[in-house]
């Protein structure tokens, strides 16, 4: 019985060290299925919701759906371009209009900061732009520095 209660504990406490909103981008990143809403994989106007500065990567859509966009979200977000991070990752939550409200809720600020700590899956992140920080990653994919 003591044992199920510190493994309930340990649970719970995990649990609430992340905010809820951090849940749906950590399955974007891992999720290569199929994409809903592929029309915000592409650039603005065809994307109706997207902003008009937004060029989209449809590349994604022949590469790793979600997993491919959040590649995407991580390199921006290393990189500071914090409000494209936080609409990258809302592509990912078409489907699910509550967790992009929250995502949404968490602001750019909080979802590049969060960002700037994951992995992409190493298929799929993006070729480094000149100048952009180069991070290091182990063998399963967990960022070294």
């Amino acid at each position: 019985m003591r044992v199920l209660f510190v493994f309930f504990v340990t649970c719970t406490m995990a649990a609430q060290q992340h905010p809820d909103w951090q849940i749906q981008p950590d399955w974007s990143i891992r999720d290569q299925g199929h994409v809903d809403c592929g029309e915000q994989y592409s650039p603005y106007p065809t994307c109706a919701v997207c902003t008009p500065d937004w060029k989209g990567h449809p590349d994604c859509l022949a590469r790793g759906g979600r997993a491919c966009m959040m590649s995407y979200a991580i390199h921006d977000a290393r990189a500071g371009h914090c409000n494209l991070a936080l609409q990258e990752s809302l592509v990912t939550q078409c489907h699910n209009g509550s967790a992009r409200s929250a995502i949404e809720a968490a602001g750019s600020s909080s979802v590049c900061q969060y960002l700037r700590h994951k992995a992409p899956l190493r298929s799929f992140e993006p070729v480094p732009k000149a100048g952009d920080p180069t991070p290091a990653f182990d063998a399963h994919g967990k960022r070294l520095d």
